[in-house]
């Protein structure tokens, strides 16, 4: 994996993870459960990473190697960070500019 399809990755990853925590989210507000946005991000940003890991190994035939498996670790690691900041950075930028509070 070079340093171009990590970044891509990690790319695919970071805007995947916002659908599917979104969409997450509707689904327990519809059913009316109570969630915690940082758990269900982070456990988006981990299912992502790793699909996202495993699909490129399948359809590029890598072979898995040692760099393979750290860079696997980075890119779960780094999409689990990005969905835990940004996120909530986003979504509490734009709730304090509208002056909605948090239900």
């Amino acid at each position: 994996m070079t340093l171009e399809v990590f970044i891509m990755g990690l790319t695919i990853c970071s805007a995947a993870t916002s659908l599917l925590t979104e969409a997450v989210k509707k689904m327990f507000e519809k059913s009316e459960k109570k969630y915690t946005s940082n758990v269900i991000a982070a456990i988006c940003a981990v299912i992502v990473a790793v699909l996202t890991a495993v699909v490129y190994a399948i359809l590029a035939e890598v072979t898995v190697t040692v760099q393979f498996v750290v860079l696997a670790i980075l890119l779960v690691i780094f999409s689990w960070i990005g969905a835990m900041v940004g996120y909530d950075k986003v979504i509490q930028t734009i709730r304090q500019i509208t002056g909605k509070t948090e239900d």
